[in-house]
């Protein structure tokens, strides 16, 4: 990956869920680590992260609609559609523990880049 694309992009990890929260910085960090090289500064929580970064560069957010409130916030624009307990994808539940996705979309805040 060309380094100036890495270094914008953000992990956002969500804080909504308290019994979560320090298991979905944990996996940020590590998509971070993976990503960026080891770089962890662009590694934040949902409540900390402006429209305006978000639409800077690419973005992965990491947890549920039900965890993280830009997952929850962008969550009408995207193809899969979060359930209380899950969520569906092309007709198909998933609301088992343990059961997740990992999506590629362009992002709704600004198309030119995409969220993960």
């Amino acid at each position: 990956m060309e380094v100036e694309a890495a270094s914008r992009f953000r992990v956002v990890y969500g804080t909504r869920d308290p019994a979560t929260t320090a298991q979905l910085r944990a996996r940020a960090m590590a998509v971070a680590r993976r990503l960026l090289g080891g770089d962890t500064t662009r590694v934040e929580a949902d409540v900390d992260a402006t429209e305006a970064e978000m639409a800077a560069g690419p973005v992965v957010l990491v947890g549920s609609a039900r965890e993280n409130a830009w997952t929850e916030r962008l969550a009408p624009a995207l193809p899969v559609r979060f359930t209380a307990n899950g969520f569906r994808w092309q007709g198909t539940a998933y609301e088992k523990p343990g059961d997740a996705i990992s999506l590629s979309y362009f992002s709704p805040l600004a198309p030119r880049h995409f969220l993960l």
